[in-house]
């Protein structure tokens, strides 16, 4: 959740800059990178700055799915504060 929230809202990051807004170990979220682009839910791409770096960003159906968790997650938010 934390991870699609930052992309929603900070569009395509660095897998570092990712990781360290998440707390996530670079080992750790390239597993994790790893399995969402295998469901379609993120893409990697080149940075165009930068042929050597990688850019992370929410691909149009992890998009769908956040947007579709939203309204429950708010909810779950307001019940626990």
């Amino acid at each position: 959740r934390v991870l699609f929230r930052s992309l929603d809202m900070q569009g395509p990051l660095s897998a570092t800059e990712l990781a360290r807004r998440i707390g996530h170990d670079g080992g750790a979220l390239t597993r994790l990178l790893d399995c969402l682009q295998d469901k379609g839910y993120v893409a990697r791409r080149p940075n165009p700055n930068d042929r050597r770096a990688i850019e992370v960003q929410l691909s149009d159906e992890g998009r769908a799915f956040f947007d579709t968790t939203r309204p429950a997650m708010q909810q779950f938010n307001e019940a626990v504060l």
